[in-house]
């Protein structure tokens, strides 16, 4: 996941360096650099009168025509970017653009899976995109066995008669295995637990009525001596 985060890091790194180009280019243009001498040239000659002012009026001069230039650049920036944008889009009619979004809509997940959120990796989602079209429940990590299953079922069972005793038949003990006594212990311990998760009968809360009676039964027993 990390690996993925730092590659989408890097995507959006190289989107924003595109983008800042682009615009770059678009002020700095053929009218771009025209507009930038302009005001350069109106600047050189404030500085040439710069004996001719005290120091404030100068800065303040100076400070003024900066904030000029900007906004003229700002401005120019803005209308071309305007203008290439309106050159992208294409005249449709409503109809039409709801036929294109269909389209798009239908397009989604070719190029990759459709991801729960952005965290998720892409091999999971692909997966569970599998998973969807055989109708089987999505399924992570190494395929299950049968065998371990069989085994898994059987070590079940052989826990729950852990504390069963032995055969009361003598000929048929005679020739079963005799217990050690560490398992015999280990068995009558699995007893003990199993017997101690079980809820007392004197632990279980009684159920109680939705309406308390007792002062109602009060009442009634010193008005009409009736005991309920």
């Amino acid at each position: 996941v990390r690996m993925w985060l730092r590659r989408c890091r890097r995507a959006a790194t190289l989107i924003q360096k595109n983008v800042r180009r682009m615009l770059t280019s678009m002020v700095l243009n053929k009218k771009g650099r025209e507009l930038i001498r302009s005001h350069k040239q109106v600047m050189s000659h404030l500085a040439a009168k710069r004996g001719e002012m005290t120091e404030s009026m100068f800065v303040a001069r100076s400070a003024a025509l900066a904030a000029k230039a900007r906004i003229a650049m700002a401005r120019f920036r803005d209308t071309d970017l305007g203008i290439r944008r309106s050159a992208s889009f294409s005249i449709k009619s409503a109809q039409a653009r709801k036929l294109d979004k269909q389209k798009k809509l239908k397009l989604k997940g070719n190029l990759q899976p459709i991801r729960t959120s952005v965290f998720e990796p892409i091999p999971f989602a692909l997966r569970r995109q599998q998973e969807k079209e055989r109708k089987k429940p999505a399924r992570y990590g190494a395929p299950l066995s049968k065998v371990a299953q069989t085994v898994r079922a059987a070590k079940l069972k052989m826990e729950r008669a852990f504390a069963l005793e032995a055969l009361p038949d003598t000929r048929v003990r005679d020739h079963a295995v005799r217990s050690h006594a560490a398992a015999k212990a280990g068995r009558r311990a699995k007893l003990v637990r199993r017997q101690t998760k079980q809820p007392k009968l004197s632990s279980v809360a009684q159920p109680e009525a939705l309406v308390d009676t007792s002062a109602f039964d009060k009442w009634m027993n010193a008005q009409f001596n009736i005991r309920r």
